[in-house]
């Protein structure tokens, strides 16, 4: 039901605002997401390479929308067995994330995080000890950031 109502939002939205939106923008990763969550990653990769697109255009290269929506077309990627793909482009997100964020920023130790997964996963075990370090700070931050 949750994705009808998505599918609605951003088809009036399609109708009424412009292609570069940011709420536009937002509501179709929204719809993205909520389709990759119910199995349906070919549609998720669809809407996602099409907001990366229109965001590129728009939005400078270390912009944090631009790097999470790559984030999430690569996972779509990931899900809908485009790995080589998923892994170049969180390679590229990882790569914008250490030039611009502190070592300990949850978004880019969940970059290089998901990356690894990826490369694990794929058998790419030797690229993954780079990132072992990413877990280490990662505990370490978590646990500093939730000391009862």
């Amino acid at each position: 039901e949750a994705v009808v109502v998505m599918e609605q939002v951003v088809k009036l939205r399609e109708q009424t605002l412009a292609e570069d939106d940011d709420s536009l923008l937002a509501s179709q990763h929204v719809l993205a997401r909520a389709y990759q969550v119910i199995g349906q990653v070919q549609k998720a990769v669809t809407i996602m390479e099409h907001v990366v697109e229109v965001n590129k255009h728009s939005l400078v290269e270390d912009h944090p929308f631009l790097l999470a929506s790559q984030h999430v077309l690569a996972m779509a990627y990931q899900a809908n067995g485009q790995v080589q793909e998923a892994i170049k482009l969180l390679e590229h997100v990882v790569k914008i994330n250490e030039q611009t964020l502190a070592e300990d920023n949850p978004h880019r130790l969940e970059s290089q995080n998901q990356l690894a997964t990826v490369r694990r996963a794929i058998g790419q075990a030797q690229e993954v000890g780079h990132w072992s370090t990413t877990a280490k700070i990662r505990e370490q931050t978590l646990a500093n950031h939730h000391q009862d």
